[in-house]
């Protein structure tokens, strides 16, 4: 079910439900000698999988007179929902949020965050970013990324910087 105040701006509800395996998943790691299945073949074999997600123009509901939007989900699933190729038998859980606007004309600014949990697998974002349009052909942006990451009881963490110019030479090139 969607309900929709404009083309950026809706909130979404969708909730499904499974009663078996709807096909098996065969993986090969050797060129197609062997094969192996990867969906479980025994156990809970039914399942339910929900998704919400709102998102909001304010530009486009009067609120702001620059271009805003944000945004907001979260997803759960089973580990015995079973479509097509997602059949893991594990359950996953995923949400997370973003915005994107013009503080200025030439000033945008966007972050994001993102958590996304599948059995023991845990992958965790962070991003925010800046762009400054400085000239009509020539930009400067940067960005700070926070990823971190742990499966099987091992964890890991990264931290990205950067910088960027972007100059445009005719109407093709950047």
């Amino acid at each position: 079910m969607t309900l929709q105040a404009g083309r950026g701006t809706y909130v979404r509800v969708e909730q499904s439900r499974t009663e078996a395996t709807v096909a098996p998943v065969f993986y090969s790691d050797n060129g197609g000698l062997s094969f192996m299945q990867r969906n479980p073949v025994t156990g809970a074999r039914s399942g339910t999988a929900k998704l919400i997600e709102a998102r909001a123009n304010l530009q486009e509901l009067g609120w702001t007179e620059r271009e805003w939007s944000m945004g907001a989900w979260r997803r759960q699933v089973d580990a015995g929902f079973s479509i097509s190729r997602q059949d893991r038998g594990e359950a996953i859980e995923e949400y997370g949020a973003e915005f994107l606007g013009y503080l200025s004309g030439n000033l945008s600014l966007y972050g994001r965050y993102t958590r996304a949990e599948r059995g023991s697998v845990r992958l965790e974002q962070a991003q925010l970013t800046a762009n400054w349009q400085i000239t009509p052909d020539g930009r400067l942006g940067g960005e700070v990324r926070q990823v971190s990451e742990a499966s099987a009881g091992i964890g890991s963490d990264a931290t990205l910087l950067a910088l960027s110019y972007r100059q445009r030479i005719g109407a093709r090139w950047e």
